[in-house]
């Protein structure tokens, strides 16, 4: 028996949700791939992955970003092409963060 909440990402739902995405670019009107696949993955997977950590970091949060990267690759890998890739979720969080490892200019004398 499945669970919403415990069983929220699994591969079927992820593989199922790449296959909304080619059904959906397939269409006659022409949206961004990466807009169909955020549609999808609020659609497909349960507001309990998302919402919350969408609402603590401000926006789409690192969960939701990576959701939409694995469908956008699995829908990838099912027709065998290829996009320009999305900046990497952890390179644009360390770009965004303080620099821990400099020195401060000055010191307390």
């Amino acid at each position: 028996m499945s669970n919403d909440y415990h069983d929220a990402v699994d591969d079927a739902r992820l593989d199922a949700a790449a296959k909304d995405v080619l059904g959906l670019s397939s269409a006659d009107r022409p949206v961004p791939v990466q807009e169909l696949a955020a549609r999808v993955v609020t659609k497909t997977f349960c507001s309990c992955v998302t919402d919350a950590e969408d609402a603590c970091e401000g926006g789409a949060s690192a969960i939701h970003t990576g959701l939409i990267e694995e469908v956008l690759r699995r829908a990838e890998a099912a027709t065998g092409s290829t996009r320009t890739a999305l900046p990497d979720v952890v390179n644009r969080a360390s770009e965004q963060s303080f620099p821990a490892s400099d020195p401060p200019a000055w010191i307390w004398r």
